[in-house]
């Protein structure tokens, strides 16, 4: 038995109370039977309707850091609210042009003023509908074939703000707990220079950037929660964090003044100057991404003007950063005290300790209560860095990648389309039989060709940030680290060997600007470096495999023997004929056999990958539909088929076979 939800039964009856049933043939009770039909076919797509929080799918561990099915479906739900407001809209919106048309004819007011109100009307509608998010691009929800033109700005931009402002944070934190400036004696080095004391006004006004940005950075949080409003949160947010780049750079150019004025005397900057110059350009960086995304939706109109369009594991994406910025920081502080080290270094010493690089050769660990903390610490950071980037790679490479293959898909279906059509002007005598598995096959390559594409554009795109990140950081380093005399081939080795998480420990930043430099690049680079490889994976490597085994199967692999075209069209007639066969007549049994799909398709809702039905299950599929590719020239590649819908198959026949029950039990 199932429980229906609180909210789910006020909708339901609502709607029979007003209208008295659900249509102009079913009756209150039918209605409500048929309500708790279709409730129970399409359990995983309803309660996210109610809901936004609750996704319910059959027989599947929801994953978090799962982008695909569960977005498909919020997406799905947000299409049936934005209908049912539309229709609603329209017919509330008809109602009050009618009754001023009816004052007009009793009291002989004028016409424009009721076209005026019903603007209005329009416009507080629409406005509405953006504030919950229903509408896009100023209209409609985009196509399934249209480019994601602003879906960089709506969803890549506040993912990236949100990512990167606890690590903000933590950088600004590292510009407060030393003092800027360090004196170095005669011989030494700025490694181990005295520090010497900052003004009161520095300290102060490095203080409350730091303050403004931790609150802008719990509204942003708050605001990717649903806890505080868009358009209340996002001006108040970008504003702060503004100011706190500002101050940061003001700070940084009055403290390049006053290195200056002592320009007698032997003083250089320590790390928390750096990290304080650093934490100034995220700041602005952040702001400024948020700041578009603000424009664009608010300002332009271009997509509604919220972070709902980010899924639940989108919007976590932040709390892990979070979560592994401040462990981070807590462990730093933590072994800072038992080894007696500076804050910064223990920084950079915690940092190549959870990304797994390990130079170790610099600040190694002397005391035993250290080595016996550092087993869970890092057992702990390792978990939830491997969090941050499976969050990363699933939630932002892999739609991106969705956006691709709609057009990669739009494109080869084209091109297909085009060699079908001068098929059909060579008098192609192939039987409609032939050529409806022919569309299947075809649909089936190009599915193929649009993964393949996508996949091989995603190993491009993480190749040319991996040699960013590498070829820009060796050449920061072979800066910074001049004193060492550091090559450029030898920053090479460096980085490469870092981004690997190979650590020989040969060669290590030493000096005050290289080791800010290194956390900020590391916390980068290694999730780079990891998403590269992972798309390997899916490339590369089952490219080696695929070879592999096609020179085993022309050596020693025994070859399967593969059907003559006369067999193959007689297997597929056979299994035409077979389902045909099987397809009850009397509509009391068409019903039954619908239901019964209908309760075998849902439990394929959440399969990841998507499900995908043989040749012979979609026949008895479009049996059931009474699709007639015969007569009708139904197709796999036609506007309507699933190619095209951008659902997966199992939405798609579940959606059809529901509309079929829909309409066999009106009749």
């Amino acid at each position: 038995m199932y429980r229906r939800p609180p909210a789910y039964i006020s909708y339901c009856w609502c709607l029979i109370k007003r209208n008295g049933s659900l249509g102009p043939v079913l009756g209150p009770a039918e209605s409500l039977l048929w309500i708790d039909i279709s409730f129970l076919l399409c359990s995983g797509v309803v309660p996210s309707l109610f809901n936004p929080t609750y996704t319910h799918t059959i027989g599947r561990t929801i994953d978090m850091n799962d982008p695909g099915p569960d977005d498909q479906i919020q997406e799905n739900a947000r299409d049936v609210a934005r209908k049912y407001h539309e229709n609603h809209t329209q017919g509330r919106r008809q109602q009050q042009h009618q009754q001023h048309q009816q004052r007009h004819r009793n009291s002989g007011h004028k016409h424009d003023k009721a076209n005026s109100g019903s603007s209005r009307d329009e416009e507080a509608d629409r406005a509405k509908q953006f504030e919950e998010g229903m509408l896009e691009d100023g209209n409609v929800v985009k196509g399934f074939t249209e480019p994601g033109l602003w879906w960089i700005t709506s969803t890549v931009f506040p993912l990236v703000a949100g990512a990167f402002g606890p690590l903000a944070n933590l950088a600004s934190v590292c510009a407060l707990v030393q003092t800027w400036r360090v004196y170095v004696p005669p011989g030494a080095s700025e490694i181990h220079g005295d520090r010497v004391a900052d003004p009161a006004w520095l300290l102060g006004i490095n203080a409350v950037s730091l303050v403004m940005a931790v609150i802008a950075n719990i509204f942003i949080l708050m605001t990717f929660a649903q806890r505080i409003r868009y358009r209340v949160s996002l001006p108040f947010t970008i504003t702060l964090w503004y100011i706190s780049s500002i101050l940061l750079i003001g700070l940084v150019i009055a403290a390049t003044k006053l290195l200056q004025e002592d320009a007698g005397k032997s003083f250089a900057f320590s790390q928390s100057y750096y990290y304080g110059t650093m934490a100034a350009v995220l700041y602005f960086i952040i702001a400024t991404l948020l700041f578009t995304n603000y424009f664009n939706s608010t300002i332009k109109r271009r997509y509604p003007p919220s972070f709902r369009v980010l899924t639940i594991p989108q919007r976590t994406l932040m709390l892990q950063t979070t979560s592994l910025m401040f462990y981070l920081g807590l462990g730093a502080l933590v072994f800072s005290k038992l080894e007696s080290w500076e804050y910064v270094d223990t920084i950079y010493w915690a940092d190549y300790t959870l990304l797994t690089v390990g130079l170790g050769s610099d600040y190694p660990l002397q005391h035993t209560a250290s080595k016996i903390i550092l087993i869970p610490y890092a057992v702990g950071g390792i978990i939830v860095l491997g969090l941050v980037v499976s969050s990363v790679r699933g939630m932002v490479l892999e739609r991106g990648k969705i956006k691709m293959n709609r057009r990669a898909i739009q494109k080869q279906r084209e091109k297909w389309l085009k060699e079908l059509e001068a098929k059909k002007k060579d008098n192609d005598t192939r039987s409609a039989n032939e050529l409806i598995k022919e569309d299947f096959e075809i649909m089936r390559k190009i599915e193929r060709a649009a993964e393949s594409k996508g996949k091989w554009m995603a190993l491009v795109t993480s190749s040319m940030a991996f040699l960013l990140v590498w070829l820009g950081g060796a050449m920061v380093f072979t800066f910074s680290e001049r004193t060492q005399h550091w090559t450029y081939f030898d920053s090479l080795f460096f980085s490469y060997t870092s981004l690997l998480t190979i650590g020989y420990g040969d060669y290590y930043p030493q000096s005050n600007s290289g080791k800010p430099f290194f956390v900020i690049w590391s916390v980068i680079a290694v999730p780079t470096m990891t998403i590269l490889i992972s798309n390997m994976s899916d490339t590369v490597v089952r490219g080696v495999r695929d070879g592999t085994l096609w020179i085993g199967q022309k050596t020693v692999l025994p070859d399967a023997k593969n059907p003559t075209p006369s067999e193959q069209r007689e297997q597929t007639d056979n299994a035409i004929e077979q389902v045909r066969d099987g397809i009850p007549c009397s509509p009391k049994q068409v019903q039954e056999s619908i239901a019964a799909q209908i309760r075998v398709i849902s439990g394929h809702l959440g399969f990841e990958p998507p499900k995908r039905y043989t040749f012979d299950e979609w026949i008895e599929f479009l049996e059931l539909l009474e699709l007639r590719w015969e007569s009708e020239g139904w197709s796999w590649l036609s506007e309507d088929g699933p190619l095209m819908s951008g659902l997966t198959e199992t939405e798609w026949v579940l959606g059809e076979l529901c509309r079929k029950l829909e309409k066999a039990l009106s009749a």
